[in-house]
């Protein structure tokens, strides 16, 4: 996880070059036209990915804050232009409710217009919210290194002169006792929702091969569509939809267990 942090690091440092390099730009520009046409970058970031306060703070910001950032990183696509965005947020395995959320909550941005660059967006926005990624599992290695056996026939001279008895083969016997527990990696599945033209896309991620599952979309004062769905061998199913799903609730299912809750905006 130390690569990660430098990683991010470095990004934020390219996105303040980024951001600074394009004042020039945004000083000519009035006002700026929000282009929200397809095609649509989906970004979505896990809590787990940035840390607890950085999350939330992701989660707080305006969607026309957002929108600038991203803008600006773009140098506003050389025409004072920024994107759309549409947040939506992922519950994973907790509830709606709880400030506490778990480490598989997310939060997804639908940045619109084309021509985005998902990783100057993402390291426009980590910029803003400072991450903290949770540290990834260690692995502890002991090494036990046996006394040299030692033999009145010969000596060795020491600091001060004086002789201290030693073995004419010095044999070292290292005993590496490795523990390695492995590392954890919880199940997951997972929601991802895209506009594509007049129709959506929903995609099933799971670590759940092979697996039935349902999809379920809500709405205030209509009734529910259902999808029920197997993922393939990855653990993958995608479901292409003419339905207008904006405003909506969808959540994913497996055993009677919610498993993620996206709200389409």
């Amino acid at each position: 996880m130390k690569s990660s942090r430098r990683i991010v690091v470095s990004a934020a440092v390219l996105v303040t070059t980024l951001i600074v390099s394009v004042d020039s730009a945004k000083a000519e520009c009035a006002s700026y036209t929000t282009r929200a046409a397809s095609p649509v970058a989906t970004l979505r970031t896990f809590k787990y990915q940035v840390g607890r306060d950085a999350f939330l703070r992701l989660w707080d910001t305006p969607w026309q804050q957002a929108s600038q950032i991203i803008g600006a990183a773009h140098n506003y696509f050389n025409n004072c232009e920024v994107p759309g965005i549409g947040i939506g947020f992922g519950s994973g395995s907790g509830n709606m409710e709880n400030s506490e959320y778990p480490n598989d909550a997310s939060v997804t941005y639908w940045i619109y217009g084309g021509g985005i660059d998902l990783n100057i967006a993402r390291a426009a926005l980590y910029a803003v919210i400072s991450p903290s990624p949770d540290p990834a599992p260690t692995t502890t290695t002991s090494t036990t290194v046996a006394p040299a056996a030692q033999s009145q026939d010969s000596t060795t001279p020491t600091a001060s002169g004086s002789s201290s008895a030693t073995s004419d083969t010095n044999s070292v016997a290292v005993v590496q006792n490795e523990e390695d527990d492995g590392e954890v990696v919880e199940d997951f599945a997972e929601l991802v929702i895209n506009q594509s033209g007049r129709r959506y896309v929903i995609e099933v991620n799971s670590s759940f091969p092979g697996e039935i599952f349902t999809v379920r979309a809500r709405i205030s004062s209509q009734r529910s569509v259902v999808w029920r769905v197997q993922t393939d061998s990855s653990g993958y199913r995608r479901i292409l939809t003419s339905r207008n799903l904006f405003g909506y609730s969808v959540s994913l299912w497996l055993n009677g267990e919610r498993i993620d809750l996206v709200t389409v905006r």
